[in-house]
């Protein structure tokens, strides 16, 4: 009821004028609004504007710190790769090797993804929207292939060797593939 009190108020006065920008229209309805806050209600003595200095007020709490940031689910088997795909933006992220086979949760918003094994947090990654990319954390392998990483030399420092030695555009490009 109070919404439809407020926009017959706001409205009402409005409906016939023309505004020439959005920033003026948003100023005619912000003196409306204001004009409404300080009426006094039916049968009372005190207004909106006073209700809510006098009771309301005091109970604000403030603002947090970060914005809001809408987070979305999804379900996905966990792969014998051990990595799960995030299907919005094409991106596989890993989780430890020994949930291979399980179905899990993924909690993600714009900056972070959570996968969820029976409501307990097994992976936290930076969000990445590279399609078809893999976000991986080297203790999420089995040992076997932490081993044959290593015994291969196989490190951001060697691909980036490599790119280096076929010349300096692949070197360009491998650095902003390992950036995103």
């Amino acid at each position: 009821m109070n919404v439809k009190i407020t926009y017959r108020r706001i409205y009402a006065a409005l409906r016939n004028q023309t505004f020439h920008s959005l920033a003026e229209l948003n100023r005619a309805i912000r003196e409306k609004l204001d004009q409404h806050h300080q009426l006094n209600f039916q049968k009372k003595i005190f207004s909106r504007q006073e209700l809510f200095d006098s009771q309301e007020r005091a109970l604000l709490q403030p603002l947090p710190e970060s914005v809001y940031s809408i987070r979305y689910y999804t379900k996905a088997k966990v792969q014998k790769y051990y990595h799960v795909l995030v299907g919005e933006d094409w991106h596989f992220y890993s989780v430890p090797y020994r949930y291979i086979g399980k179905e899990v949760r993924i909690a993600y918003c714009a900056d972070h993804v959570e996968i969820y094994y029976d409501g307990k947090r097994i992976a936290v990654h930076t969000r990445n929207y590279t399609s078809h990319g893999y976000t991986s954390i080297k203790e999420h392998m089995p040992e076997r292939h932490q081993a044959i990483t290593r015994q291969r030399g196989w490190s951001p420092e060697y691909y980036l060797k490599k790119a280096e030695d076929n010349g300096p555009h692949t070197l360009e490009f491998f650095k902003k593939v390992m950036d995103d």
